[in-house]
């Protein structure tokens, strides 16, 4: 069995996640190598192994056999980290946003498709269990009317993510992931609402937004809504979903589901789906589907510079 070799760039958002995924893979015999290329994280020198490799330089990595790469950069850094994979022949799996804009988005998927390199968008909650507990319910609520999706943070946390030029972490953090189940179950809609909100409800200056409001209308008359927030009191997420046959209302612990006026509850467990994210990954590099094009985050990043 072939063993792949991954570099993570640099170790920002849900870096732990990511490493730890790759750790747990190693051990299964499906990763060798993990590379980690992180200039500015001082504090990690514990983690490197004979098999967990620090390059000091992005470009350094001509010099190593590496199959995939996982990039989690701040989103001004991106597209020059993602070129400089491409063009080394190495496939991408990226944290949100896909891309920053639709120009530079074409400019790098036209260049890995003459490289045969494969790009794709992280996206976790394909991958955690939610989908495929929604899946199994959607179709028996029959006509779909309503629906409304809630993600909320508490960051107490000064970083790079308050920066609209490099993190935007409502808009293309929480938002996307939210817009992501919109576009997955239900595609584009005809029309769609953005309302940004700077509270200033932090101790320190920032210039994005830390709260969305999204309403998404439909050509069927279907009507979607999105609430995220950083500055909420909880961490929270809940989907609830209202058909014609009945009303779905999903979060972290449990599922409420009244199917022709029928009520059941039943708790439910979540992975994070970061490692079976990768084990997909893997598959679709292994497979040599070159024309894989990863249609719904097109279709996201589509929807918000329409917003813009």
């Amino acid at each position: 069995m072939m063993l792949f070799n991954v570099i993570i760039v640099w170790l920002w958002r849900q870096w732990m996640e990511h490493l730890t995924a790759l750790q747990e893979l190693q051990k299964e015999n499906v990763i060798n190598n993990i590379y980690i290329n992180d200039p500015f994280n001082k504090n990690i020198e514990h983690i490197y192994t004979s098999n967990i490799i620090q390059i000091h330089t992005i470009t350094d990595i001509t010099e190593y056999k590496i199959d995939f790469g996982i990039v989690s950069t701040p989103n001004i850094l991106q597209a020059d980290i993602v070129k400089i994979l491409i063009e080394n022949g190495i496939h991408i799996l990226k944290e949100k946003p896909f891309f920053m804009d639709s120009i530079t988005m074409n400019t790098m998927l036209s260049l890995a498709q003459e490289r045969s390199v494969i790009i794709k968008c992280a996206q976790q909650r394909e991958y955690n269990g939610m989908y495929s507990i929604l899946e199994k319910y959607i179709s028996q609520l029959w006509q779909i009317h309503l629906v409304n999706y809630d993600f909320t943070l508490n960051d107490k946390n000064n970083s790079w993510y308050w920066e609209q030029e490099l993190g935007w972490w409502v808009f293309y953090g929480l938002t996307w992931h939210c817009l992501h189940f919109y576009i997955k179950f239900f595609w584009i809609p005809k029309r769609f609402i953005v309302k940004k909100v700077n509270s200033s409800s932090r101790p320190w200056k920032y210039n994005s937004d830390d709260s969305n409001f999204v309403t998404l209308e439909y050509q069927n008359g279907m009507i979607g809504s999105i609430y995220t927030s950083v500055v909420s009191p909880a961490k929270r997420e809940s989907i609830e979903i209202h058909g014609s046959n009945g009303t779905l209302f999903l979060n972290r612990h449990d599922i409420c589901v009244i199917i022709s006026w029928v009520e059941t509850i039943y708790p439910v467990s979540f992975s994070n789906g970061y490692k079976e994210q990768i084990l997909d990954f893997i598959h679709l590099i292994s497979s040599e589907k070159w024309t894989f094009i990863d249609k719904n985050s097109q279709a996201i990043l589509s929807l918000i510079e329409s917003s813009l």
